[in-house]
């Protein structure tokens, strides 16, 4: 079989001829070296990419040389349409949510675009190799290095995750530190500013809140009556849900870059050696609250009692980081953040547990776990960290 037969179809639009050829052009395989296998190509994630479709792809040259990358394709695939609605009624929606996944895989794109302009190898992100826009007629890539090893995929694959861990001080601390980073960083680069533009993307948000928060509901659980889903429906509502995504303003502090949806999955840890490998999908990322992403570090990932007993200490480690990470990167204009008192980060952190408490009881319901029955649900430990969220957050209800 001759180097040019060696190309298999990733999707319609992208080929392993294709990747091959970004990765000559980009410096990871060297010119004049030709393909000395059949490239391999394999699903990621089966079934959980919601707006996108994840593939690791193997080109092998050389005789004995590998180049393994990450394609990530954005698509519409995993939206069913609305149910009874006209043929103009389906249209409209079918713009709508490919206009969502468009404002989504613009926003990583320009993320992984903007650390690869500035050369910054210290925020523990994939490394960035190639990507293109999603229009009308283009599906669009992101290309990254492949970090993970064989094994890993494996134990990841093979495991039936609930969408959080027990994380231990090293492990908090670590994800901590990337926060800092991110957070000083995003004024050390003025483009920042431009991230976030996801008006339409997240224009739906609150719908799908109500209908998570009544899932959550029909688990009949102790702590959880029609006086709280009240409530929380009503902090779902796009004007109360962003005034506390920016917690910092009710505190008097800056807004900072966010990446948004800090849980698990996409704080990437070694099975092998649980040390903080890279944070992934960056579709979210924007400006937020200085303690949007450790809420919900904190609170997904350390027990209830545990959160409860050292957030505070984790609040103040996050300080001295971020003051650390200020002078380390030289950031001239960090908008007050030096300055910040603990007090202050304290009830801007107390607020941004009402965003938390959100991020908790989605991944509860949507975790292919749980969704087995209404008793695996119950038996969850994450019910037991919301309900200590709860206690901390609501507390005068169970009084009245």
């Amino acid at each position: 079989m001759g180097e040019s037969d060696f190309n298999k179809e990733i999707t319609k639009q992208l080929s392993t001829k294709d990747v091959f050829d970004i990765c000559v052009k980009e410096g990871l395989i060297e010119k004049g070296k030709k393909q000395s296998k059949e490239p391999e190509v394999k699903k990621l994630g089966e079934n959980k990419g919601l707006c996108s479709n994840v593939f690791n792809v193997k080109i092998f040259y050389d005789d004995d040389k590998v180049c393994s990358i990450v394609a990530k394709i954005p698509t519409t695939e995993n939206f069913e349409p609305s149910k009874d609605l006209s043929k103009e009624e389906l249209e409209k929606e079918r713009n709508e949510k490919a206009e969502k996944i468009r404002q989504l895989h613009q926003n990583e794109l320009e993320f992984y675009r903007l650390f690869k302009k500035h050369k910054d190898g210290s925020l523990k992100i994939p490394h960035f190799i190639d990507g293109s826009e999603m229009t009308d007629d283009k599906e669009g890539f992101i290309l990254t290095e492949d970090f993970s090893s064989d094994d890993d995929k494996e134990q990841n694959d093979d495991e039936e995750h609930e969408g959080f861990e027990d994380l231990n001080d090293e492990q908090i601390k670590q994800a901590i530190c990337e926060v800092t980073k991110l957070q000083a960083l995003g004024y050390k680069f003025p483009e920042a500013r431009n991230l976030g533009k996801l008006d339409v993307a997240m224009n739906d948000l609150t719908e799908i809140h109500h209908d998570v928060l009544d899932k959550f509901a029909d688990l009949d659980l102790d702590f959880f009556d029609d006086r709280k889903l009240k409530l929380l429906k009503e902090n779902a509502e796009m004007d109360i849900f962003e005034k506390n995504v920016c917690s910092n303003k009710a505190a008097g502090l800056p807004e900072v870059l966010s990446h948004n949806d800090f849980w698990t999955k996409n704080v990437m840890f070694s099975p092998k050696t649980g040390e903080l490998q890279r944070i992934i999908d960056w579709q979210t990322v924007r400006f937020a609250s200085l303690t949007h992403d450790l809420a919900a570090l904190l609170s997904l990932e350390l027990s209830g009692q545990h959160r409860r007993e050292h957030e505070k200490s984790y609040v103040e480690y996050y300080l001295q980081q971020v003051k650390h990470y200020l002078d380390k990167y030289e950031v001239e204009d960090d908008h007050g953040l030096r300055k910040a008192k603990i007090e202050d980060v304290m009830k801007a952190y107390n607020i941004s547990l009402k965003i938390a408490i959100f991020g908790l009881i989605f991944t509860l319901m949507e975790s292919e776990k749980t969704k087995k029955s209404k008793e695996a649900a119950q038996n969850s430990e994450l019910v037991n960290r919301i309900k200590y969220l709860f206690e901390d957050l609501y507390s005068d209800m169970d009084k009245k």
